[in-house]
């Protein structure tokens, strides 16, 4: 007699059982839900309920509403439950409910609030977008009047080196006078180490690639180029290259839409200039 493996029956048979479609974490899910307001006076086995209807994203609330009244038995703990087909009115006219009762049902603060999270960690995150960017863009004001520049080529340039060296772990004097001497060639300015130094202290903190992207908005490939290499001549001053430098020239190359081999040449243009080299 053939004998059956016990693991592929038990496979077969799983197959054969009826499927479901896994919840989706994010999907919205509607709950209704009756809460107590009152027992009627008369009927002791009869409760006033609120229905409160919840709409979730996942497991975060972001509505909630009371959509009227129902009447329980099991003191709006589930079970069987009708509508309510007679108005509260009429209900505190005849005394089977207490004078404070409303006529439409109404949700507490807390209630409202715990109800709403989802919006309101929403507008939160919002609210706090809007502010740091307003704050970027005021400070980024300040930046462009101690340069006494306008938005530009060239202002982005500088702010792009002043940028490298703050996010340098090694970052020093050396640094701040090359920065000078380019901002000095770039505009003919007469700018002094106070001014890189007061730039520099006013730098962004960029913390991702998409961060770096708005140095390159409105610039031509050559320029985002021409940037690149600027910020690599400076946090290339002493011939070495950090962590913390390669990483912020990664997202740079990134941010400007550069493709590696782009960055690389620009990289190889820096050091032959370095070295003295003239550019074949």
């Amino acid at each position: 007699m053939m004998q059956t493996n016990p693991f592929a029956a038990m496979a077969a048979a799983l197959l054969l059982l009826p499927t479901s479609p896994a919840p989706t974490l994010l999907s919205d899910r509607v709950t209704t839900e009756l809460r107590e307001v009152v027992h009627l006076s008369e009927v002791p086995d009869l409760s006033l309920c609120r229905v409160v209807e919840t709409r979730r994203i996942g497991l975060v609330p972001y509505r909630r509403a009371a959509l009227g009244y129902a009447l329980s038995d099991t003191r709006c703990e589930g079970g069987q439950s009708w509508a309510l087909t007679v108005p509260v009115a009429t209900l505190r006219a005849e005394g089977h409910v207490e004078a404070w009762v409303p006529d439409a049902p109404r949700l507490s603060l807390g209630e409202t609030v715990r109800g709403h999270l989802g919006l309101l960690a929403l507008l939160a995150v919002c609210l706090a977008s809007v502010g740091l960017a307003v704050m970027r863009w005021r400070i980024r004001l300040v930046r462009m009047e101690i340069l006494g520049l306008r938005d530009g080529p060239v202002f982005r340039m500088i702010d792009a080196m002043c940028h490298a060296a703050a996010a340098s772990d090694r970052s020093g004097p050396d640094a701040v006078e090359h920065i000078r001497d380019l901002a000095c060639e770039l505009t003919g300015m007469d700018y002094t180490t106070a001014h890189i130094e007061a730039v520099i202290a006013r730098a962004d903190r960029l913390q991702k690639a998409g961060d770096h992207h708005r140095f390159g908005v409105g610039l031509s490939a050559r320029q985002k180029t021409m940037l690149l290499e600027g910020v690599l001549s400076v946090v290339m001053a002493d011939g070495r290259l950090s962590m913390a430098e390669s990483r912020f020239c990664a997202d740079l190359a990134r941010g400007l839409g550069l493709a590696r081999a782009e960055a690389w040449a620009a990289r190889s243009r820096v050091l032959r200039r370095r070295a003295g080299v003239a550019p074949a």
